[in-house]
Order: structure tokens, then sequence, then C-alpha cells
């Protein structure tokens, strides 16, 4: 999605395409019907003026609009067409806000060798056609001058922060990719850092869960069953002892060489005198 500087960029080129149509359009209507004089010296200067423009144009609206990054126009030509172009259309506009022609007569003439002139009502060309497309001609081409101004000092202000900020690479570089890529984009958002615990000086207990597990698989028994075990079978005399008691709170004296033999004490042995 182009960014709005590109956009403002390409919609101030097309303006400035369509009033240079314009612009040409009437001075060519000019040059076709009116005759050499010393009024009509504007129309080869506003002829001039309307090609140059409209060829300069035509290839920087390209560039901006179908090529962008990939455009073989940098930045500093770019600066300097629409500087050249500025020069041209300020001097035009104000020639023809300043000249005498503006309020000039029409007479046409049956043909070029007839010195009487025609009635206006029987004319193709009037003196208020003149009038009114002579005003357009004047008011496009300042409109034409301004706004190539005003462009060429935005994109100087621009590119001059770029290089200030330590892009000096930027000149050499197209106005999309250098600047308007630059403007355009959105810096991430920096997410807070968690803040890390601290270490802590005492000991911590890991306390693992069971899992569960489908289908045949092997538990884990805890390690005191597993030792309780290996205790009964490796003394079973003391535990069939201990199971003929009962409920009786005494143990019983026989057997107990077995006890010993099996590496076991008795408790409630004597010693011998």
């Amino acid at each position: 999605m182009p960014s709005l500087f590109t956009t403002l960029r390409a919609c101030l080129y097309g303006v400035v395409f369509i009033a240079t149509l314009v612009c040409l359009a009437m001075a060519g209507h000019f040059q076709s019907v009116l005759a050499s004089s010393a009024l009509t010296h504007f129309v080869p200067f506003a002829l001039f003026v309307s090609c140059v423009g409209l060829l300069v144009i035509t290839i920087l609206l390209g560039c901006a609009v179908f090529l962008r990054e990939r455009s073989p126009i940098s930045t500093r030509v770019e600066l300097i067409s629409l500087l050249l172009l500025s020069i041209l259309w300020l001097p035009l506009g104000i020639f023809l806000s300043a000249s005498d022609s503006q309020s000039a007569d029409v007479e046409c003439f049956a043909s070029e060798t007839s010195t009487v002139a025609l009635d206006e009502s029987t004319s193709d060309f009037q003196t208020e056609q003149y009038h009114a497309m002579y005003h357009v001609l004047t008011a496009f081409s300042l409109i034409n001058a301004v706004l190539l101004i005003l462009a060429c000092i935005t994109l100087f202000f621009f590119a001059y922060r770029r290089h200030r900020s330590g892009d000096t690479h930027m000149w050499k570089a197209p106005v999309t990719a250098g600047i308007a890529l630059n403007y355009s984009q959105s810096k991430p958002a920096s997410r807070p850092r968690r803040s890390q615990p601290k270490p802590s000086i005492l000991p911590t207990v890991m306390t693992e869960k069971p899992t569960t597990r489908s289908g045949p698989s092997t538990r884990h028994k805890p390690h005191h069953s597993s030792s309780s075990r290996r205790a009964q079978r490796a003394h079973p005399v003391a535990d069939r002892y201990t199971r003929q008691q009962g409920g009786s709170g005494q143990s019983s004296l026989i057997g107990s060489n077995e006890f010993d033999a099996g590496g076991m004490v008795n408790p409630n042995r004597r010693p011998s005198k």
C-alpha cells in the first residue's frame, strides 16, 4: 500500500500534468489562429514551456507511479528537474500577467492579403474568446509555477533532513526508496521488558506431578515401598514372627537365634550373665 507522501506526490504531479496539457492546448490554438506580431510573442514561449514541462512531468509521474523503488531518477535529478520547471513556468506566468496582450482586440480578415477586417459577429475567433483563453493560460501557468516551487521546497526539506541524520546516500537513490520509504514506515512498538526474578538464597524444592499415560506402561513406585519390600525379603523370619503375635503388646522370644543369624538384634533379648 503506498504511503501518504507517495500519494500526495503522485497527485501533485498529476495536477501539474493536466494543467500543462491545458496550457499546451491554448498555446497551440493561438499559434494556429493568430498572426505573428508584437503582441503574440508569448505564443512561442508558451509552446516551448508547455512542451518541455509536459515531457519532464510525464517522466516524473510515470516513474513515481509505475517504477517506484526501481525508478532510475535519483533524488538529486528530481530536485533539479522540479527547479528547472519552476524557472520556466514562473517567468511565463509573470510575462502573461504583465503583457499588453491581455487587453488586445482580435481582428479577423478574409485572407492573408486582405486589409479589411471582418465583422466580429461573422468571424470564427472573437475577442471575448481570446481574452478567456488568455486568462486561462495565465492562471494555469501560475498554478504550475506555485505547485512546482512548493514540491521542490518540500522535497529539498525532507532530503536535507535525511542528510543531517547521516543518510548521505539518499541523494543518489530514488525519492520513493530514499525518502518516502523511511518516513512511511511505522516504528515497531517497544515491548516492556520482563523483570527477571532475583536469585533466591534458599534452595528450591522441585515437585513433579505424576503423569498418566494411556495403554500399558510402567508405573513408577515410590522409593520407600521398594526398600521395605527388600527388607522383608532379606528377613522373612522376622516378618513371620511379627504376624503371629497379632494384637499382643509383647513380642515373642522364640526364634531369637534366627534374628541373630539374620543380622538383626532382638530388642527383647536379655543379656546373658
